[in-house]
């Protein structure tokens, strides 16, 4: 299984759609596309269980998660059945990923990233801001938070030795480079079909097609 990740505003949400029209299965509650922020392909259930994770996480201190805050989870997390999934959440706080690996060891990572000035500016057009709490609202803060994140997630990942894959947007846009971290996760895709996927789902690099058309639009995905 793939998950796709990072801060967001990195084209997490494209690049899954990609995916997903190249043949991984995405999961059926996450075929969605929020055409006023230009986003979406979130697993509804994945939000659920790491939303509600990372609000009983927020209570605990130190590294080690206690078994009453992760139980909860497992049997949810094992019932995920999809060959793909996005959600940023992940990146929020690193322990989401040890109580993952607990319910399952079948996943890697397609890590996204880009400039965290970029970053910022995309969120605030988006109207997304503060994204990172009341600490930190300026620019400043809020880009030393996500390179503090992207730090503290895959030095977490090295830990865990879970696999993962890291692509800058929008400079490791491409079919191909694309298909070659895949490639490294284990799984691999015909790069003729690929490059035919890509030319429909991108208007040009990095920039999505205005409404995917085998998606539902919504305004609002949560239930």
């Amino acid at each position: 299984m793939i998950i796709v990740t990072g801060p967001g505003r990195v084209g997490s949400s494209v690049l899954s759609l990609f995916l997903h029209r190249c043949g991984l299965r995405a999961s059926e509650t996450a075929l969605w596309w929020d055409k006023d922020i230009r986003a979406g392909m979130e697993c509804r259930v994945a939000v659920h269980i790491n939303d509600n994770l990372f609000n009983r996480l927020s209570r605990v201190r130190g590294e080690k998660v206690p078994p009453d805050v992760f139980r909860p989870f497992l049997d949810g997390i094992k019932r995920i059945d999809a060959d793909l999934f996005k959600d940023p959440r992940f990146t929020k706080d690193p322990r989401i990923v040890d109580v993952w690996t607990f319910a399952r060891k079948d996943f890697s990572f397609l890590y996204l990233y880009r400039r965290p000035e970029e970053i910022f500016e995309s969120t605030k057009t988006a109207g997304h801001l503060p994204i990172y709490g009341p600490g930190h609202r300026t620019r400043v803060a809020c880009v030393n938070e996500i390179k503090r994140r992207r730090e503290r997630f895959l030095s977490n990942l090295n830990k865990l030795a879970v696999p993962y894959e890291e692509i800058l947007f929008p400079v490791d846009f491409s079919p191909d480079i694309v298909l070659q971290k895949l490639s490294l996760l284990g799984v691999d895709l015909p790069l003729d079909r690929a490059r035919e996927v890509w030319s429909r789902t991108f208007v040009s690099p990095g920039v999505p097609v205005p409404v995917p058309g085998d998606l539902k639009l919504v305004h609002d995905p949560r239930p």
